[in-house]
């Protein structure tokens, strides 16, 4: 096998590998915030970590080892164990990758068709660009990582009242400080749109969007007061919204209104930041592996690997 493909091979490999380990890790630990506001961060990490991990090893590690150290033609031969990872990490990637193609296809197709009769709505109280539209369903969603847009499904903006409008803007612009568009599509990459963890994440990204909004008693009860009546209005089956940040995609009303509710609410509070330290920590880990002799040894181990495995 010529070195560019055994480079090849053993960079998935490496990938699928570091992959299932990482699975493996998190199914054991038991990561779970002391504040619900903090449950966002604690899920993206849980979804994201896997493939983060698995690409800083296979690229990082693995590629750069081979690249330097592996010759031209040693006439070795992949195993059935090399050759199986191998599949499982290709398999991994091409699946990200078509998902977050399939995500920014299916949100531009949407807003593509909610913009063809929009009117623009003034900056107040939205406070970013924002259209009313005719969604067919009470919609409320923001669209766009850097130049975010706002949506609103022109139902809404009749039946709320202005306290209720600018309840539901804050709610909007909590999503867009958080840059949660773009933790949605990291997350339905890595685990699928429609998967439990991505349902998981966007429940308790709307749950934090809901504590960050209701900034004082009334602006929760007018923010209750306008999910109440934007539930009313929606149709018996959901819009599918799951590339676009959404204000009715949170789960259970009922729960959601006991929280913005509740005489002991908890205050919003930022990601905490050991959940920080653990998405930065593997990327600060690979730059101190970078020196050369590190990488002969990584080079070394893999052969071992690639010789005995069967």
């Amino acid at each position: 096998m010529s070195a560019t493909a055994m480079t090849a091979l053993t960079t998935l490999a490496g990938f699928g590998l570091a992959y299932a380990a990482a699975r493996l890790l998190l199914a054991c630990a038991s990561l779970r915030p002391a504040r619900p506001q903090a449950r966002p961060a604690v899920l993206l990490a849980r979804a994201v970590a896997p493939t983060l991990v698995a690409s800083i090893v296979s690229t990082a590690l693995i590629l750069p080892a081979f690249l330097l150290f592996e010759p031209a033609h040693d006439g070795e031969r992949a195993g059935v164990v090399l050759t199986a990872l191998a599949v499982l990490g290709g398999a991994q990637i091409g699946a990200a990758a078509v998902r977050a193609i399939r995500m920014l296809r299916f949100a531009r197709t949407v807003t593509s068709a909610w913009g063809v009769h929009a009117r623009p709505l003034p900056h107040e109280p939205w406070g970013l660009p924002a259209y009313a539209v005719d969604a067919g369903f009470p919609v409320v969603a923001v669209a766009g990582f850097f130049r975010p847009r706002l949506f609103v499904d022109r139902r809404v903006l009749t039946v709320c009242s202005p306290a209720e409008l600018a309840a539901i803007a804050a709610h909007e612009r909590a999503h867009v400080e958080c840059r949660d568009n773009l933790r949605r599509l990291l997350v339905g990459a890595c685990e699928g749109p429609r998967s439990r963890a991505a349902a998981a994440w966007r429940h308790a990204a709307e749950h934090a969007a809901d504590a960050r909004a209701a900034e004082s008693s009334e602006r929760a009860v007018d923010l209750a007061a306008a999910l109440v009546k934007i539930a009313r209005l929606a149709p018996g089956r959901p819009l599918e919204t799951a590339a676009l940040s959404t204000i009715h995609d949170g789960g259970s009303l009922e729960a959601r209104i006991q929280r913005l509710l509740a005489v002991d609410r908890p205050a919003a509070v930022r990601a905490p930041r050991s959940v920080i330290w653990l998405a930065a920590a593997p990327a600060a880990f690979a730059i101190l592996l970078q020196g050369r002799a590190m990488l002969a040894w990584t080079h070394a181990a893999v052969e071992l690997l690639v010789r005995y495995l069967p």
